[in-house]
């Protein structure tokens, strides 16, 4: 993808790309065609990162996140890839499924909210050490101290691994 090639180019703690996936057309299948999409089986725990709808995993990952970030600054706000899932590992992250959001509403299917997509990324959004390492612009930011996701940290800070109790 376009995208996460653009991503990939700024070196984040871990790469990422998409999953390449086909339409089949079953033209043998009389009385009616049938169309089918498919893609490689991919090992790993599938996750659900977030959606196009505003939804974020409680999961702590940061790369999800920032990557649909970096797309929605890098296009100059003009469009937005969310509904990021699939399966992440320590050589990086192997995405399927993505839904695109533009800015005019045009293009990509029912799931392009437009506005109002990006609105809702933006309510949800919190920016963690991977939009900060990527210089990107602060967006609900997340307090350092509890930002136990992918980090580029140059020294350990357990800090948000520490529970109370009353």
């Amino acid at each position: 993808s376009k995208w996460a090639d653009k991503y990939n180019e700024f070196n984040p703690p871990k790469l990422i790309r998409f999953i390449m996936s086909y339409v089949l057309e079953l033209v043998d299948r009389l009385p009616e065609v049938i169309v089918c999409g498919v893609e490689p089986y991919v090992e790993g725990v599938y996750r659900k990162y977030n959606n196009n709808n505003g939804y974020v995993s409680t999961d702590e990952r940061n790369t999800p996140q920032a990557f649909s970030h970096f797309t929605y600054e890098h296009s100059n706000y003009q469009l937005l890839i969310v509904d990021i899932q699939g399966v992440g590992d320590n050589s990086g992250d192997q995405y399927t499924d993505p839904q695109i959001h533009t800015y005019d509403g045009f293009g990509f299917g029912q799931g392009n909210l437009g506005k109002v997509g990006f609105e809702k990324f933006l309510d949800t959004h919190k920016c963690n050490a991977v939009c900060q390492y990527l210089n990107l612009t602060p967006i609900n930011p997340i307090n350092p101290k509890h930002d136990c996701g992918t980090t580029p940290r140059p020294s350990l800070d357990l800090d948000c691994l520490t529970t109370t109790t009353s």
